[in-house]
């Protein structure tokens, strides 16, 4: 049986625009590793464990793929995928000397004008607002202090409503930040002179098709996220 039933869905959709729809099953056979097995090589997907007092595994096991978005950094280019494609780019402004100001005149993320060595220098494009989101979707790149920036601001595109016997994460990022990203923030450490690995600095996808394991109570929950776009009555 699926859960929300048609009803609750909605009501939940004056919550907000992403509503986890989900079915309940019994794990009999299945256990987080062969469910990845199974999915693996198809698409960008994950297996993310909770651990609990550092050696014990916690109550849920996540198995996702099929991410809505892919964030990754290499260098100072960090670029928004849907579906294989390109559809934002960014440039992490240059870290020696730079600093951003926000409107009010203190240090601000994304946003402003950019000095150099104490001096103004020429005004760069800032991170667009939510209302100019569709103007990023081009070839020139905005600049961000970070991709954490871009980031925060792919996520704050949703409004996630939670369930009732649902673990607290039903989506959201997943992925890694390398070491390099120290240099983003302490600009004093500098980038490793080689990328002998090959690796983004960044890496996050956009998850809400899961697999759930829940130990307690032995069960599987495949949970996928409806996006509900801004259109009246799109429930």
């Amino acid at each position: 049986m699926y859960f929300p039933t048609r009803d609750e869905f909605l009501k939940l959709a004056a919550q907000g625009n992403l509503i986890p729809v989900a079915r309940r099953l019994l794990a009999d056979f299945e256990t987080p590793l062969s469910a990845y097995r199974k999915i693996r090589g198809q698409g960008e997907s994950f297996l993310f464990e909770s651990v609990e007092g550092g050696e014990h595994l916690g109550r849920y096991s996540f198995v996702g793929c099929n991410p809505r978005a892919v964030i990754k950094q290499t260098g100072n280019r960090v670029e928004v995928l849907e579906g294989g494609r390109v559809v934002e780019r960014f440039t992490v402004a240059p870290s020696p000397g730079f600093a951003t100001l926000s409107p009010a005149g203190g240090e601000g993320r994304g946003e402003g004008e950019f000095v150099r060595d104490g001096g103004a220098g020429s005004p760069l494009p800032a991170a667009p607002r939510d209302d100019e989101a569709q103007r990023a979707r081009s070839d020139a790149p905005y600049q961000v202090s970070d991709g954490l920036e871009v980031v925060e601001r792919v996520l704050k595109k949703y409004q996630a409503v939670s369930l009732p016997g649902l673990p607290r994460f039903t989506g959201g990022a997943v992925g890694f930040i390398g070491y390099e990203f120290i240099h983003d923030v302490e600009p004093v450490v500098p980038r490793p002179p080689r990328d002998d690995l090959r690796t983004p600095t960044i890496y996050f996808l956009i998850a809400d098709q899961f697999l759930i394991f829940d130990r307690v109570l032995q069960t599987i929950t495949v949970l996928v996220n409806a996006l509900l776009d801004d259109k009246a009555g799109a429930a």
